[in-house]
C-alpha cells in the first residue's frame, strides 16, 4: 500500500547545488588531462573496464592523462584483479575511500569525471560534475542519456566497451578545447534541470498533489 493514495507520481530528478570552489571550465589548462572516477570499487562501477581502456590509449597520449580512482571497497575478489592493473598503468592511482568533502575537492581539481559503470540510476557525482562543469566521460545506462547528450555535453559509450571508452579519451586528448566546452555545456544543462531548488520544487508539487488528491477523496 502506498503512502499516499492515487496514481504513482512521475519520477522527480534529484539536484545538488553548484560546489563552492568550481573552477570556471573555460579556464586554461597545461596539456595533462586529469580525470577522477567517484564509486564503491565493485563490479558495476566497472573500473576494470577504465583500466582497460587506457592500456589501449597511443604510446605519445598515455603519459598526459592522470586518473584517480576513488571509492571504497565493496568487493574485495574484484579488487584483487583490478589492483595489478592499476599498478601496471601509467597515470591511474587507485586511492581507495576518501570522505566526500576530499572526494568532491579532487574532483573540483580535476577536468573531467569518468564513469564507467555496468549499471546506474542517475549518479550524484555526475550531478556534482555537472554542477561543477566538468567534462563527463560515462557508460550509456540507465538514467545517464537521459540527463546527458553525447557530443554536447557529455561523451557516452557502451557500457563494459573498453575499445569504446578509449576512443573517447582519445578524443579528449586530442582536441584541448573539448574538455571545456562540454563541462561548460553540462553546467548549463544541471542549471536548467538539476539544481538543488528545481528538486525541492518539484517535491514540493508532487506532495502538495497527493495531498490534495487525498482531501478529494474523503470529500
Amino acid at each position: 500500500v502506498g503512502l499516499l493514495p492515487g496514481p504513482t507520481p512521475a519520477p522527480v530528478p534529484f539536484g545538488v547545488s553548484r560546489p563552492e570552489g568550481a573552477r570556471d571550465p573555460r579556464l586554461p589548462r597545461d596539456e595533462r588531462l586529469r580525470a577522477v572516477l567517484l564509486g564503491s570499487v565493485e563490479p558495476r562501477k566497472g573500473q576494470d573496464t577504465l583500466l582497460r581502456a587506457m592500456a589501449l590509449l597511443p604510446d605519445e597520449l598515455r603519459g598526459r592523462l592522470e586518473v584517480q580512482l576513488i571509492g571504497g571497497v565493496i568487493d574485495w575478489p574484484f579488487y584483487e584483479r583490478i589492483a595489478p592493473l592499476a599498478a601496471a598503468t601509467p597515470g591511474a592511482h587507485l586511492l581507495g575511500a576518501l570522505p566526500h568533502a576530499e572526494a568532491l575537492a579532487r574532483l573540483l581539481a580535476a577536468d573531467v569525471l569518468i564513469l564507467p559503470s555496468r549499471d546506474e540510476v542517475l549518479p550524484v557525482a555526475l550531478l556534482e560534475a555537472m554542477a561543477a562543469g566538468k567534462a563527463i566521460v560515462a557508460s550509456a545506462v540507465g538514467g545517464i542519456p537521459e540527463a546527458l547528450t553525447h557530443g554536447h555535453d557529455a561523451l557516452l559509450f557502451p557500457a563494459e566497451d573498453h575499445a569504446a571508452l578509449a576512443a573517447q579519451l582519445e578524443r579528449l586528448l586530442r582536441e584541448p578545447a573539448l574538455a571545456a566546452q562540454l563541462g561548460a555545456a553540462a553546467q548549463a544543462r544541471h542549471a536548467e534541470r538539476f539544481t538543488l531548488e528545481q528538486f525541492v520544487e518539484r517535491m514540493e508539487a508532487v506532495i502538495s498533489n497527493a495531498l490534495a488528491s487525498q482531501a478529494e477523496q474523503h470529500r
